[in-house]
């Protein structure tokens, strides 16, 4: 079995990896892994492209040729699944800045495009208010999570607002 691992670095422009050949037949017996790394205070997210093919599951279990993603920190492994045939997630974001997504084919039956993922980091709004232009804030999610294009947005800080005492009022 061919065995690769490759680190990538999720910048603000974004990128893709996919399947050797894709869209043409996967390679047969590989085991392949690309460690995306995002910055500290960012986050992944993750768009598979409609075509995803690969090897169909046995009663329901991706046994043979799949694709894993796992959330990696250094106490922890988060797995968000495998998936085969034609059923891929259409996004997800990470929980961590560092994402593992790897490849898995036997020697059999391989006819299929394989896979892309997009990837593009997601920002989260720190304590300082981030200004995001509307040109590059793309989608949020419920967490406070943005997903940025291009350049890094700039911020600032947030004023306090000075609370005014109340004094009773005599008589």
């Amino acid at each position: 079995m061919y065995r690769k691992e490759e680190v990538v670095t999720v910048t603000a422009e974004g990128g893709s990896i996919s399947s050797p050949n894709y869209p043409n037949a996967y390679p047969r017996n590989v085991l392949l892994s690309w460690i995306l790394v995002a910055s500290s205070e960012c986050r992944i997210h993750l768009e598979f492209d409609t075509r995803f093919r690969l090897e169909e599951s046995e009663n329901g279990v991706c046994r043979y040729d799949f694709v894993e993603v796992e959330d990696q920190s250094e106490t922890s492994t988060i797995s968000w699944g495998r998936w085969c045939g034609q059923k891929a997630p259409t996004s997800l974001n990470s929980r961590t800045n560092r994402l593992r997504v790897t490849l898995k084919s036997d020697d059999y039956f391989v006819a299929k495009p394989g896979f892309r993922v997009y990837y593009t980091p997601l920002v989260r709004e720190p304590r300082t208010r981030t200004i995001v232009p509307p040109s590059l804030a793309v989608q949020g999610d419920e967490r406070g999570w943005w997903q940025v294009e291009g350049p890094p947005p700039t911020t600032m800080r947030r004023r306090r607002r000075r609370r005014r005492r109340r004094v009773p009022r005599l008589g």
